[in-house]
């Protein structure tokens, strides 16, 4: 009813209201408003509001708000799914969204295409139009502001991020020190720990980069190594990105074995420069067993 008063209703066009001030509008079909002010006099069809106030206001279709204040402000979004006590409670605009928990995505104005699951999962979207992020997980991208295209799950993963986009952290508190970088992937309990501005890192175990503050890292580890030197020195593998091949840097920091080959074996492999094999017999091209190595076209002896 529209009216003021408890009641319920049902039209032609297969609209379900139920509670106080629930409302509808004749025009509109497949509406099913159910609690106190729930549903807007929206024309348009097909939307499902449980709860006080979800989508009280609304004059979008296609919505689905379960909870108290669930997608409360929405206008003419349209597309929506929010479960949970003021999940999306402030978008006015967006579209094809889906949050769940209590308070996900609940200030997330105009952005477009997110996925937030968690108590706080995307809650601080204030400003600018977030698109395409994922956060699962309590307080995952909880202060995002306008980024978009992050992938967080896990516990506060990347949850001071504020500007960054394209990084993709799994795990607890996985690049949570992370405000305004981009393009990170860390995976891992505490992966990134320390990052804050840094961008296209790599950061792959356990506290992998645990106090790296750089651009452009590579990290393979599983021990908190008590400082970015340390780390750089014990982790299993620590590298740098460039643009340029000859630029690039990889230290292995552990004894590296290869896979034992004939001589005959090893003639037989395209190789490349920087290659390196073990032979265990001799032939015209390796005249010692032992590690060869590639270089400028020809096996050397190592």
């Amino acid at each position: 009813r529209n009216d003021g008063f408890i009641g319920a209703g049902e039209t032609t066009n297969g609209n379900l209201t139920i509670g106080f001030n629930s409302r509808w509008n004749a025009t509109a079909s497949g509406n099913t408003y159910l609690g106190v002010n729930v549903g807007g006099t929206t024309t348009f069809s097909n939307n499902t509001g449980v709860g006080r106030n979800a989508l009280s206001v609304n004059t979008g279709s296609s919505n689905t708000a379960v909870g108290s204040s669930a997608l409360a402000s929405n206008t003419s979004g349209i597309e929506n799914v929010a479960v949970g006590l003021l999940a999306m409670g402030f978008t006015t605009t967006g579209f094809e969204n889906t949050a769940v928990g209590r308070s996900a995505a609940q200030n997330l104005l105009t952005g477009n295409y997110n996925v937030a699951v968690g108590i706080y999962a995307l809650e601080g979207v204030t400003s600018g139009a977030a698109v395409g992020n994922v956060a699962v997980g309590y307080q995952a991208l909880k202060n995002i502001n306008g980024a978009s295209h992050n992938t967080a799950i896990g516990s506060n993963a990347l949850v001071t991020v504020s500007s960054g986009a394209l990084n993709t952290a799994f795990g607890r508190q996985s690049g949570v020190s992370l405000t305004t970088g981009s393009e990170n992937t860390l995976i891992g309990a505490h992966a990134g720990q320390t990052l804050t501005t840094a961008s296209g890192n790599v950061m792959l175990g356990y506290e992998a980069g645990y106090y790296e503050t750089g651009s452009n890292i590579l990290f393979i580890d599983n021990i908190n190594r008590s400082s970015e030197a340390n780390a750089r020195l014990r982790a299993l593998l620590y590298g740098n990105f460039a643009s340029l091949p000859e630029n690039q840097r990889l230290t292995v920091n552990a004894p590296i074995r290869s896979h034992n080959f004939t001589a005959t074996e090893g003639s037989a492999i395209s190789a490349l420069d920087g290659d390196m094999i073990y032979v265990t017999s001799t032939n015209g091209t390796f005249t010692a067993v032992g590690f060869w190595g590639y270089e400028n076209g020809a096996w050397v002896k190592l």
